[in-house]
């Protein structure tokens, strides 16, 4: 006799039974007995399946309960959804063997002509401090703190001039501390009066300098402006 899955009512511990009935029904082939294939049915916990047994709200299969070719385990979607739940945490910052944060600033140094080495091996560490706030644009964007040196090497005062705009501000600080604004053009070798003339025929946006206009010919403005701000200058715009 054949074998068949008949669901019972829900039990108290809410999950599905089922119970066996009889049929009469057998399949005889070359005088042996088959009895029909029996495939067994999800069990859900904690939900209700559907009038037909197929469809389950909200269940999930549990261990050792096959269907649909599911082996003993949790289906692979499921484990999915699972894990999906799970809270995952995420440090905010990673550090270094050292114990050094990575998202640490990067050091700042001062090129072109915010930069004369040989003349700042003699300056106090305050002095210079002072230059890369200026030159980085910490602090008054208007007054000039660099710390001038007493006759004993120790620290003297402070400079304290203000100016109108930072790039007057900036000019004093290179031209009067760091003596980095020639009175010459750097690539041509003219000569001229003050340091700012200096510049304005550097930085003009249509090159005025013999050397500038012909490496604008043959590299372009754009590797030009490159170049000159490599060394500290700036590109007027049009």
């Amino acid at each position: 006799m054949a074998m068949v899955r008949k669901p019972l009512e829900r039990s108290g511990r809410d999950i599905h039974c089922f119970q066996l009935d009889i049929l009469p029904e057998v399949i005889i082939r070359n005088g042996k007995h088959y009895h029909p294939y029996r495939r067994p049915q999800a069990a859900a916990t904690s939900a209700d399946l559907k009038p037909n047994n197929m469809k389950s709200t909200d269940a999930a299969l549990t261990g050792g309960v096959q269907s649909d070719g599911a082996g003993g385990t949790t289906s692979s979607r499921n484990r999915a959804t699972q894990l999906a739940a799970v809270p995952f945490i995420v440090p905010s910052h990673t550090h270094t063997a050292e114990g050094a944060s990575t998202t640490d600033q990067q050091v700042q140094v001062r090129t072109g002509d915010w930069k004369n080495a040989e003349l700042e091996k003699n300056m106090l560490q305050i002095a210079r401090d002072a230059l890369d706030a200026m030159a980085f644009g910490r602090g008054d964007r208007l007054k000039c703190s660099f710390v001038y040196a007493a006759h004993n090497g120790a620290p003297s005062r402070p400079c304290g001039m203000t100016f109108v705009t930072k790039t007057l501000r900036d000019r004093h600080a290179k031209g009067v501390h760091l003596e980095t604004l020639l009175k010459q053009c750097e690539f041509c070798v003219k000569p001229f009066s003050r340091p700012d003339s200096t510049l304005r025929h550097i930085q003009a946006k249509e090159p005025v300098c013999p050397v500038l206009e012909k490496w604008k010919e043959a590299h372009g403005e754009i590797w030009l402006k490159v170049e000159l701000e490599s060394k500290g200058y700036k590109l007027k715009e049009k």
